[in-house]
């Protein structure tokens, strides 16, 4: 393997170039502002070719923090188990508190690797084993008592990712058996300590009211 990076911009997007947006706005293109933005940006993505956008993919996991463990999800996510394991490092990384950072940095820092995981779990997990899917929202839910100990500034953060993983239980528990869910609902919401986790009250309910006749 050459011992020369593969570039990552071609020569039409010099430094002089990249001064105005390249879908004619003048914002920088550092800054993806809206809808069009994304879809343009990923048209340009697609146009680059795959060893370059590989190089680049790997390059992040040598950064730490929340992007780095995002790539790693990303790489595993061919591999079903493989890609359970990671995320459940993860999230046991995030539930014992191993993760010491000033805790201005590391609280926010949480509260995105806890939506990296969720991500995970939506797109990959979720629609192939939905049973292994609850259990990783059990483990991530579990993370919040941790979470917002630790956090200062970033509580509404953690709770907006704790709200978002029991609206992905409420998804699961539609595919699942519900005796296979229902003690694993009420028991998370039972042992809420930080009152985060009220939605899993009404979706206990809705399991209730539809074992009616």
């Amino acid at each position: 393997m050459s011992g020369t990076a593969a570039p990552l911009t071609s020569d039409r997007e010099s430094p002089t170039n990249r001064q105005i947006s390249p879908w004619g706005r003048t914002h920088p293109v550092n800054t993806l502002e809206t809808q069009a933005d994304f879809i343009e940006a990923t048209a340009r993505l697609a146009r680059r070719p795959p060893e370059i956008l590989a190089a680049f993919i790997v390059s992040l996991a040598h950064r730490t923090g929340p992007v780095h463990e995002r790539v790693l999800s990303f790489l595993a996510a061919d591999d079903p188990a493989m890609l359970s394991a990671c995320l459940r490092t993860q999230i046991l990384r995030l539930r014992n508190g191993r993760d010491r950072r000033p805790r201005d940095e590391g609280s926010g820092a949480n509260a995105v690797r806890l939506e990296y995981v969720l991500d995970a779990i939506e797109q990959a997990v979720l629609p192939s084993d939905p049973k292994e899917a609850l259990a990783l929202l059990t483990l991530a839910l579990e993370c919040d008592a941790t979470l917002l100990d630790q956090s200062t500034d970033f509580d509404h953060e953690i709770s907006c990712a704790i709200h978002r993983a029991c609206s992905l239980i409420e998804l699961v528990a539609a595919l699942l058996p519900i005796e296979s869910t229902r003690a694993t609902l009420e028991q998370l919401y039972a042992s809420d300590t930080h009152g985060c986790r009220g939605p899993l009250a009404a979706i206990i309910a809705g399991l209730e009211g539809s074992r009616s006749p």
